[in-house]
């Protein structure tokens, strides 16, 4: 599924049909810093005209909306509407004060990941909404991921994991496929 991590390549809402005939079908307005469509992380400006006019855009045509570093109030909001919130494996996601480019990725583990995924859980409710995001997109190297994670393979340690935090089978199937499976059967 392709998926646009920051929006400013769609130079006005209503291109956006050339992008979706190209594959696009998720998309996110803004990444680090600002867009023309929305702030991005590290700022706290909020979704221009624009920006709404390319959400009215989205929905219409059925182009999933990407939310990332979110708050609680929105973590709810994503569950009420039936999204799936991916869980990162990016270190700064992980552990707070973790500062790229000087912090190690020593002391940081896929533990930390199974935190926020109980965390999520016991915020929601359930795990329904709930699934691992990653954002192993090649922006970053093992330098940045969980020591015990070196390759995609590593992600299957997540099922002992949060087997050890009480993470019922059912829960632990939602959680490492079956939570994206079922959205994007219900998307698409």
């Amino acid at each position: 599924m392709i998926s646009m991590e920051g929006a400013d390549p769609i130079l006005h809402p209503d291109t956006l049909q050339g992008w979706i005939d190209r594959g696009l079908r998720m998309l996110g307005l803004a990444h680090y810093g600002p867009s023309h469509y929305a702030g991005g992380t590290g700022t706290d400006l909020g979704v221009s005209d624009a920006g709404f006019a390319l959400l009215q855009e989205m929905q219409e045509r059925g182009v999933a909306l990407d939310l990332t570093h979110l708050s609680d109030d929105q973590i709810r909001a994503v569950s009420e509407r039936g999204g799936v919130i991916g869980v990162a494996l990016d270190n700064w996601m992980l552990t707070p004060g973790w500062v790229k480019g000087v912090s190690r990725r020593e002391g940081v583990g896929l533990r930390h990941c199974v935190d926020h995924i109980v965390y999520l859980r016991d915020l929601l409710g359930s795990v329904d909404a709930i699934g691992i995001g990653t954002d192993l997109d090649g922006g970053f190297g093992t330098e940045q991921c969980p020591e015990d994670l070196d390759t995609i393979a590593d992600l299957r340690k997540l099922d002992h994991l949060l087997a050890e935090r009480d993470v019922s089978p059912a829960e632990r199937e939602a959680v490492l496929h079956g939570s994206w499976v079922a959205w994007l059967r219900g998307w698409f």
